[in-house]
Order: structure tokens, then C-alpha cells, then sequence
């Protein structure tokens, strides 16, 4: 069923009077507010990271968009409010905060189809950080990610070892070892990096989308 935009008009302020019999009453000429609506709760059957996508339809979209967030719970009880990203919960709800005249439709579905990227040929002293840590930020690749795997490029002479210290996809952080030195000294070096996670999420405030960046 259609959601409208609040009225500023009821019955009460309409007059009956003859000479207004033919007018017409637009109810969303002088509607106000924003259209807002939570969507009852999907149960995912169990709790597990998943990656969303929501589409709505709506008529008279205005200049502010459309604003799209969830609400997760364990238990079906108590929720918390989440952006737009990957999360991990059970049950949860889709939240739209329009400003259009009309919403019509939303429809979300939760994902959890992986995405693999390899990342060639880096140069470590091209990254941030020092040659004690080095980092790379991930986020427009990957909005969570769950594996990582680092080996020496091809073109790399020496023998490197690599620690990860962060996984987090804004700052994926790690340390490069020369293993030919005694010490354990860290260097900089070429590597090649394999990450395993879920794609990066956007909201298109204008069309009333979430949707992977890629």
C-alpha cells in the first residue's frame, strides 16, 4: 500500500460550501515532512554476516533523497540502528527516510556471496605508514573483509615474510620481514596480496538504492 507525505490539511479545515463544491483537494499540495517507513522483520535463520541491497520506487523525489539504513537484532527484541555497510545479525529491518511525495514499493535482500581481489606487483613503499608497518585502504573495495593472504611478487629478490596486523578494510595494516637477516629486520619489498571478503556497499540517495560498488 502507497505511504504518503503528511498533510498540513484534515476534514476539519475543508469548508462545504457551495462555491468550493467543484475544487479539487490535491492532499499532497501542501503535505510536509519527509516519508518514513520501517519494513517489518526478515529472519535469517540464524546470525551471520551479510551484505544488503534494497531498491525502492517512489514518485516526487526532492532535493534531499532518499536516506536508507537497517535495523539488526539477535534476538528479535532489542535492535540497533546500522548503516549502510556488511553486518552480522539475525533478524532486521529496512528503514527509509524519503523526501518524495509518494513511496510505493522497498524490497531488500541480504547476501552473502564472497568477493575475491588480487592486488599485484605492490610496491610497499608506495603505501602509507613506515617500513615498520605498512597500510592500504580497502574501503572502496570491500566492505568486510575475512581473509588475507600475502606472498613476494614474482619480481621480489628476497625472501619476505608478511604479517597482517588489521584487517579492517579502511586500514589494512602489516608488516613486511626479510627473512635472510637474522634479525627478523623489517623492509620494504614487492608483494602480491589476495583479500577474501564482502564487496563494498553504497546508497544512491538519489535513485533510492543500496547496492555493491562494483
Amino acid at each position: 500500500m502507497p505511504i504518503f507525505r503528511s498533510g498540513t490539511r484534515d476534514w476539519a479545515s475543508l469548508t462545504a460550501a457551495w462555491s468550493t463544491m467543484l475544487t479539487w483537494y490535491d492532499p499532497l499540495g501542501d503535505a510536509t515532512g519527509n516519508v518514513t517507513h520501517t519494513s517489518s522483520s526478515t529472519d535469517l535463520g540464524s546470525v551471520r554476516w551479510v551484505w544488503p541491497t534494497t531498491v525502492i520506487t517512489a514518485d516526487g523525489i526532492g532535493a534531499n533523497g532518499v536516506g536508507i539504513s537497517y535495523e539488526t537484532s539477535t534476538d528479535n527484541v532489542t535492535y540497533s540502528g546500522q548503516a549502510v555497510s556488511s553486518f552480522e545479525t539475525r533478524y532486521v529491518k529496512t528503514v527509509v527516510d524519503a523526501d518524495a511525495d509518494v513511496l510505493f514499493s522497498l524490497n531488500s535482500e541480504y547476501n552473502q556471496d564472497i568477493k575475491t581481489q588480487t592486488y599485484q606487483d605492490l610496491d610497499t613503499t608506495t603505501l602509507s605508514g613506515t617500513t615498520a608497518q605498512r597500510s592500504i585502504d580497502l574501503s572502496t573495495d570491500f566492505s568486510a573483509i575475512f581473509g588475507i593472504v600475502v606472498n613476494s611478487a614474482a619480481a621480489e629478490t628476497d625472501l619476505l615474510s608478511v604479517q597482517v596486523d588489521s584487517t579492517q578494510p579502511a586500514n589494512v595494516a602489516f608488516s613486511v620481514i626479510d627473512m635472510d637477516s637474522y634479525g627478523k629486520v623489517a623492509v620494504d619489498g614487492t608483494i602480491n596480496m589476495t583479500v577474501t571478503g564482502y564487496p563494498a556497499i553504497v546508497l544512491d540517495t538519489a535513485a533510492g538504492t543500496v547496492s555493491r560498488n562494483d
